[in-house]
Parts: structure tokens; sequence; C-alpha cells
């Protein structure tokens, strides 16, 4: 799906479906965890919740905050900046790591002489810990408005095992070659009127 580019989503909306997943996983291998999404839709507005909670006896990564920019130096999380990509009817939002780095980790500008300043923020989940969130779209006419009307929407959500080859970070933010395993909601259809 293209483009992708981050946004920023708030709103509000009326109920179209609940869409859940456990343990599906592409990018990488399954692991032990539950993953719920709800996805609330109008001709006005979009809410998905989700839930990801670690089933499994080892730490997870969930990558859930995305950055402002790739030259800001602070990070600022915000539960609503998400990427979103559209290919005809289909909308897929995500949380996720999304850069040219995750694909190809031996390009120029991800080798170690080159060092990415593109980092994406993490929230650790050790056995048996929830992440919750709730990810508001603006309304019609808002700034970040993302059209919606019958559209097949999906969320997707980025996370990895933490381990010796990919370790806590200190600061919680992961460069973009980090291992990753993606998750995504069945996708839900959104009402045209």
């Amino acid at each position: 799906m293209t483009p992708r580019w981050p946004a920023t989503l708030t709103g509000m909306v009326a109920v179209v479906a609940l869409t859940s997943c456990s343990g599906g996983a592409s990018g990488g291998a399954s692991r032990d965890v539950d993953f719920v999404v709800s996805i609330e839709g109008s001709s006005a507005a979009l809410v998905i919740d989700y839930s990801l909670t670690n089933t499994g006896e080892t730490t997870l990564v969930a990558y859930n905050r995305l950055e402002n920019s790739p030259s800001q130096d602070e990070f600022a999380s915000d539960v609503n900046r998400v990427y979103v990509s559209r290919d005809g009817d289909q909308v897929e939002i995500a949380k996720k790591i999304d850069h040219p780095c995750q694909d190809d980790p031996e390009a120029d500008d991800c080798s170690a002489a080159e060092p990415v300043r593109w980092r994406i923020g993490g929230t650790i989940l050790d056995p048996g810990a929830e992440l919750h969130e709730r990810i508001e779209m603006p309304a019609r006419g808002e700034p970040g408005f993302v059209e919606t009307r019958g559209k097949s929407v999906r969320f997707c959500l980025g996370f990895a095992v933490i381990d010796e080859d990919n370790p806590a970070s200190p600061d919680a933010l992961y460069p973009p070659t980090s291992p990753q395993t993606v998750l995504c909601s069945d996708a839900v259809t959104v009402a045209d009127a």
C-alpha cells in the first residue's frame, strides 16, 4: 500500500464492528500474544481501540510510539500518531516500523557508517502485561482527516521479542533495522452514509 505518511488522529464515532486475532502475524515468527482490535466508524470519524497482551514467557516491545520528525532530537509520544497507507478502497492505519531500512538493512542509508537518526518508540511488555490504546481520528473538516467512508479499514501493530539480539533500549527508542513482527486486524468496511 502506498503512500505512507504519519498522521495525528482525534475525533468521535459510532460503532461499526469488532475484530480480533490471536497470535496471527506477518513479517516474522508468531509470538504468544493476544491482539484485539475494535474499529468503530461512521461517515464522519473513526476510532480504533486495541490491546496487545503478552501471553508468553519472554519480554516484548510493541512499536507504538511514532516519531514526530526524523530530524527532531526530542521524542514526543502521541497515542494518535499513526501511519496511514491507502490503496484504492483499502486503508491501513498502523503503529509499526515503517522505514526503508526495515526491508533492506544493507541499504546505503542504513549502514553503520551512515547512522540513521530515525527511531520509533516502544513500550516494553513483560510476560502477562497488556498494552491498551484508543486512537481517535479527526472528524470531517478537521486537520489530518482521512476519508474512510465506504473503505475497508484495518489496524496493524509491530512488535518484537526483547533478547540479546534486540535488547531493551534505555530510552525506549529503536532503530529502523530492529526486528519486527506485524499483527493486523481483519478489515472493516466503514459505512458510506
